[in-house]
This record gives structure tokens, sequence and C-alpha cells, in this order.
């Protein structure tokens, strides 16, 4: 069992031995935040989030009760960057939002926040971003190498994300097209009762989980590779919904909860260790992209769910 152990965190081990080494070799770190605080425009009664981030954590909550919209980002480089940067090295790094009237709906408006660098793909630094806005009727997230969280959003919600965790959380019913595309990363997605969709979870190498038992769930199967270990996808279709609701990772869980309180059921964030060798296999450095997984799945075997 021991033996076992070690092998199991070992990975983990030498990622922090080298993490420390750089830090005592190679200087120190630095942070710089970016704060926007953004006021809502005139008879704006419905707002849309739509964020890139570079890389880093991404963090979207809703609040009612906030009254202006701000967007936190920090902007974090490690020693190389800092060395590399010159004298100004957070000068190659931005952080930029502005919320902007829908032209085809005056209510309605886009926050939109982008991150960008300069710094080589080499260096590491990434920036933290927390949005906090008074509703979130939509969202768009594109991210890597870290985490996204986002609680209390309603509406369409676009979400890509490698290399980090999800979690997605609201009281409010889900009933318009979900789609949530990862890779190396494990999902959770928890929604109330009187959330809809036609849905389907898939993970290449993980296991997908299907919980809900607040409303009526029907045409449920679930697909299992060959040798029952990894790689699992499950249909069904939630409250006779038609919107779609598709959740995918290559390498990962996925879990999709029904439940009283979505909100406040917060889990912490497991991390997925990236199987390095994928990446110059099957399409090199392309090969991250897996986390599309196609229709087929002739090589699993269905058999009904009836819990």
């Amino acid at each position: 069992m021991t033996g076992l152990l070690v092998e199991r965190f070992r990975p983990l081990a030498l990622l922090l031995g080298l993490a420390l080494s750089a830090l005592l070799l190679g200087g120190c770190s630095g942070t710089q935040a970016h704060s926007y605080s953004l006021t809502m425009p005139e008879g704006l009664v419905r707002l849309a989030v739509d964020v890139e981030n570079y890389r880093g954590h991404v963090e979207v909550i809703a609040d009612e009760d906030a009254r202006n919209v701000t967007v936190d980002g920090w902007i974090w480089l490690g020693a190389e960057a800092i060395k590399a940067g010159g004298e100004e090295p957070y000068t190659l790094t931005s952080v930029e939002a502005r919320i902007e009237r829908s032209p085809d709906a005056p209510n309605s408006g886009v926050l939109r926040v982008r991150t960008s660098s300069e710094h080589s793909e080499f260096h590491d630094h990434h920036v933290r971003l927390v949005i906090r806005a008074p509703r979130v009727d939509g969202l768009r997230i594109v991210n890597r190498g870290g985490y996204v969280e986002v609680v209390e959003a309603r509406g369409a919600v676009e979400i890509e994300n490698a290399s980090g965790g999800i979690q997605f959380r609201s009281s409010s019913p889900m009933v318009d097209p979900v789609q949530v595309l990862a890779t190396d990363t494990n999902i959770w997605y928890q929604v109330p009762a009187g959330s809809t969709g036609e849905v389907v979870l898939e993970t290449l190498e993980g296991r997908a989980v299907y919980k809900n038992t607040l409303t009526d769930s029907d045409q449920t199967y679930t697909t299992m590779s060959q040798d029952g270990a990894d790689g699992s996808v499950i249909r069904t279709v939630l409250a006779n919904g038609t919107n779609p609701v598709n959740i995918r990772t290559n390498r990962g869980d996925i879990r999709l909860l029904v439940m009283e309180d979505p909100v406040g059921y917060k889990t912490n964030f497991d991390w997925v260790m990236p199987e390095l060798r994928n990446y110059w296999r099957h399409g090199g450095s392309k090969n991250y992209t897996r986390n599309r997984p196609d229709d087929d799945y002739e090589s699993g075997s269905f058999r009904n769910r009836s819990d």
C-alpha cells in the first residue's frame, strides 16, 4: 500500500521539487493587480459575460446585491518572466474590460474581458480573474492553465478550458444550450430542479456521473469502454428538454448533479495530471484538441440505466 501511495504522489512531489528549485535558483516572482469598476449602462436589463484568458484562473460570480460590475485581475510573473521583461515586465501583459450594448437588443449588453501577454510561452506567468456582476444572462469563457468557477449564471453557456478544473453552480433552472469542452480537466455541473436538456456527458479517460433525485429523466443510457475502467458516456433527457447540454473532456471525471442547493455545495478542485505523451502523438502539439470526442461509440457497450 505504501508503495502505491509513493507511486501515486511521485509526479506531484517532482513538480513541487522543480518549483522549489526554480524559486531558489531563479529569484523572486511577483504580482500586479488591475481593477475595473464598470457602471451598468442605463436601461440595461440583461448582461452576458464573454471572457478570454490566455492562462490562469477565471471566477465569474453573479451577485444581485452588487451595484456595479467589478473585474479584478492579478498578473503573476515568475522569475524568468520578470528577468526577460526588462525594466517594466508587467507592461507585456494586459487586462482589459468593457461593457458593450447589443446592437440588436438595446436593453442587453455584453461584458467583454480579455487578457493577453507578450511574454514567451515558456515563461511562467498567468492572470487570475475575478468578475462580479449584478446578473449573468449568458456566458462564454475560453481559458487554459487554471480553474474556471461560475456561480449563479443563467442563460446559454459555453466554456472551454485546458488543464484546470471546471465548476458551474447555479440556483436558476438552466433551460438554454450548454457546451463545456475541456482537456485534462474534471468538471462539476450543478443545477436545480426545473433545468432541462438533451444531455451528453463524455470522458475518454475517467468517469461520467449523473445524479438526479428531484425531477424526471428518461432515455438514460451509459456507454462504457470495453474493459469498463476508462472512458464512459451518459446520455439522458432531463425534464423533456430539447436544449443541448454537451459536457466533454478527454481526461478527467464529469459530474452532473441536479440538487436542492447547487450553489451551496462546493468541492475542492481536483487537478488532472496531463499525459504528456498525448502531446506528441496523433497530431503533435495539436493533440490537446481531443477534448471533442466524436459520436462513434461502437467500441463500447450500451446498457440501460434504471437508477
